[in-house]
């Protein structure tokens, strides 16, 4: 079961568009979208060290990351065990990368 097949990945961080140019607005998003590219990638590679939730075994289906300007939050959907019971967890950044 460790080998996953991520079959969604949504991302939602709205970006901070208030008060600015459209100038300043496209130099926000383009920064936003460099860095959320790194941020999969990253993310994507450390679902592969990923192999036991709580001493179980889990395919990873699902990746979900969060944030207002930046990812802040990275949540997964798996499935685990000999049922593949479908569950999901939500992590700040950090914690997911300390997983």
């Amino acid at each position: 079961m460790a080998e996953h097949r991520l079959e969604n990945l949504i991302v939602f961080v709205p970006g901070d568009g208030k008060d600015k140019s459209d100038l300043e607005r496209a130099r926000a998003t383009s920064r936003i979208a460099t860095e959320i590219a790194a941020e999969i990638k990253r993310a994507k590679e450390k679902l592969q060290g990923i192999e036991t939730i709580d001493g179980k075994p889990v395919s990873i289906t699902e990746l979900h990351m969060s944030g207002e300007t930046c990812v802040e939050y990275i949540g997964i959907k798996y499935k685990s065990g000999p049922s593949e019971e479908t569950l999901t967890r939500k992590y700040s950044k950090e914690e997911f990368y300390n997983l």
